[in-house]
């Protein structure tokens, strides 16, 4: 039998366990997790702007998109941006990604996570507070502008889209939600609602945008408005199914259709658990050897790359095979005392953990040993 096929017969294996005894598993270990960042980015539509390409003449409303002005100065994005890039980069290092906004961190590293993210956080909301403590000087200097080249009244219709001091503050923050892999309940969040919810998350951005122009674009304010509602709409209905009353007549239809999304969202999971840590480990590796075969300067964001790899692949150990995890525990006091010097000089010590690791990064991408994780997850739930 090959390795495709005994992965389908793997997956059709946890299919018949069910997905809430494969959840139940997934929780033993995993968490879900949400973060979500909020800036302001002070962008706003210019209505009434002609677009021109080169020396032509203005394009026709319906080939382009309305203009955008900037209200916050260039300086300030750059200040952020950062914050928005480490909240990210602490996320992907520490999970899965499971879908949009919702990734799967196991246990022993959510403390940790959660410990950076809230780091992060705060230096965010310090920058947000200098921020506020220069918006007065800064709407000054941007009335001043806008009067000089546009007039009084182009400023009359961009000040009511500028906020206040407070309402600035508000609209920075960086917000982490975790919730316990399973169903309804005690035991955690329906999946299907989460869905929604974050689909919800994704308008957001929009409403605010909406806001702003619901003076000047009613139309399309108030697509967007609609739009939301129909979101809004749709997560009441999700919560409604998970908490309601099933009927004699409704039965088979609503467990026919929630079965659906959650079997989806369980094979999603189990397929993330199972192969971005050994895609990252892989990659991190494959760097590692292409710079020693060009004969390029080690540096040491290179061996770290490999070592953070390392531990997130130790950390969903549940999905690899034991005589697997048994070769990467050999190689781990060495990956942990390798330095930038001992690749650059091509040590004995370098040259043999490479090839080691070089070796079990082949055998975590290989089909067998996906499908014996695969197959070792499911005995423990029929455990």
């Amino acid at each position: 039998m090959t390795a495709v096929a005994e992965a389908e017969d793997v997956g059709a294996a946890l299919s018949s366990l069910g997905a809430q005894r494969v959840l139940g598993e997934i929780s033993k270990n995993c968490f879900l997790v949400s973060v979500t960042i909020r800036r302001w980015n002070g962008n706003y539509m210019i209505q009434g702007a002609k677009v021109s390409i080169g020396s032509h003449s203005s394009l026709d409303e319906t080939l382009t998109s309305p203009p955008r002005g900037k209200l916050m100065p260039e300086e300030w994005h750059k200040k952020i941006q950062p914050f928005v890039s480490r909240a990210r980069t602490i996320v992907s290092r520490s999970s899965v990604p499971l879908k949009d906004g919702v990734h799967i961190v196991p246990h022993k590293r959510a403390r940790d996570m959660m410990s950076a993210i809230n780091n992060v956080r705060q230096e965010y909301r310090e920058v947000v507070a200098e921020l506020a403590s220069r918006w007065p000087e800064i709407v000054d200097g941007l009335r001043i502008r806008v009067t000089m080249e546009a007039g009084q009244a182009a400023w009359d219709d961009l000040a009511p889209m500028v906020p206040d001091e407070d309402k600035l503050v508000s609209l920075f923050d960086i917000e982490t939600s975790f919730w316990p892999v399973g169903g309804a309940g005690s035991t955690g969040v329906p999946l299907e609602v989460l869905n929604e919810i974050d689909r919800l998350r994704d308008k957001m951005s929009s409403l605010r945008d909406a806001a702003l122009l619901l003076r000047d674009s009613k139309s399309a304010a108030a697509t967007t408005v609609r739009s939301v509602a129909e979101s809004v709409e749709a997560l009441i209905l999700a919560a409604n199914q998970a908490m309601r009353k099933i009927t004699q007549e409704n039965l088979d239809s609503w467990i026919s259709e929630a079965q659906e999304v959650t079997n989806r969202l369980v094979a999603q999971a189990v397929e993330s658990m199972v192969d971005e840590p050994v895609k990252e480990f892989a990659e991190a590796v494959k760097n590692l050897e292409q710079l020693q075969e060009r004969e390029g300067r080690c540096r040491t964001g290179t061996i770290e790359m490999i070592q953070r790899a390392y531990s997130k692949l130790m950390d969903f150990q549940f999905m690899i095979p034991h005589e697997l995890i048994g070769k990467l525990k050999q190689v781990e006091s060495g990956l942990g005392g390798l330095t930038p010097r001992d690749v650059n000089t091509q040590s004995s010590t370098a040259a043999r953990l490479s090839g080691a690791l070089r070796s079990i990064s082949e055998e975590l991408k290989s089909g067998k040993t996906r499908s014996e994780g695969l197959q070792q997850f499911a005995r423990a739930i029929n455990v």
